[in-house]
């Protein structure tokens, strides 16, 4: 008897691991979108950083270059 069920067993963890694998790089594929959109955003002109005034904006646009160095 377990040995009759055994390959219905690993075919339904096959089916379930790979599943798994999908889902995973689904998960990888979205954040490395999102992270391209944050980089394009960064690289634009809104930046998002004159809200801080224009002192401190400046300043820390020359501290993210300097890190991207």
């Amino acid at each position: 008897m377990y040995l009759e069920r055994s390959p219905r067993v690993a075919a339904c963890f096959l089916a379930l691991s790979m599943a798994g694998c999908s889902s995973v790089k689904e998960q990888f594929r979205q954040a490395f979108v999102e992270m391209k959109a944050d980089l394009a955003i960064l690289d634009s002109g809104d930046d998002g950083l004159d809200a801080f005034g224009s002192a401190d904006a400046k300043d820390l646009r020359a501290a993210r270059a300097e890190m991207e160095r």
